[in-house]
């Protein structure tokens, strides 16, 4: 085992199409639903996850990235300190979330609920440039309730990233652009 800092930078970063094979072999369903947190497990997929998120957007001007509560901060946090952005939370009621905040209600999600959006009033402004990072999109409802949340701070929406993706086309569209390391479909191919 090599000493921390004894590798050159990028040695061991997995190829896009070799991330996209890793994470396609390591989710699996488990009671029904896929299991994301395995890939959180092995140290140079964790990192090369963050790289690729935030890879398309270097040079792009991104001021703040945003993550939606929880497994979003995760990834957002670690993709604002790669593009040196600062990181902003969007949170759902009940946790501590103190000040005037934004609101929004989502169209019904994957679980067929509509969600709650709050964003704190003073985390964005007009001359931010934003960019929002979750793992997983399925119909894009909490996205486009991050996107509506952004305009009404008055800040510009940059994009969406994210690890894996089910949108539909029309919610594409509103989001775009959208970059996605997988497509939900390659997890099932032929299902």
């Amino acid at each position: 085992m090599s000493e921390k800092g004894s590798t050159p930078a990028g040695a061991n970063r997995l190829s896009t199409n070799d991330l996209r094979l890793q994470i396609i072999s390591q989710l699996t369903k488990v009671d029904g639903v896929y299991d994301i947190w395995r890939i959180f497990l092995e140290p140079t997929i964790l990192q090369a996850i963050i790289k690729e998120l935030a890879e398309p957007w270097q040079g792009k001007g991104i001021t703040k990235i945003v993550g939606v509560e929880s497994r979003g901060f995760l990834f957002a946090t670690a993709v604002a300190a790669e593009l040196e952005a600062g990181f902003v939370a969007v949170r759902k009621p009940g946790g501590v979330y103190p000040g005037a905040t934004f609101s929004t209600t989502t169209q019904p999600d994957y679980s067929g609920k509509p969600k709650e959006l709050l964003l704190q009033k003073h985390t964005l402004t007009s001359s931010d440039k934003v960019l929002v990072v979750d793992d997983w999109v399925e119909t894009g409802s909490q996205a486009v309730g991050v996107h509506d949340l952004i305009q009404q701070a008055g800040a510009q929406f940059a994009g969406l990233s994210v690890i894996v993706s089910n949108l539909p086309d029309e919610v594409k569209a509103t989001l775009k652009p959208v970059v996605a390391i997988v497509l939900e479909l390659e997890l099932n191919p032929g299902h």
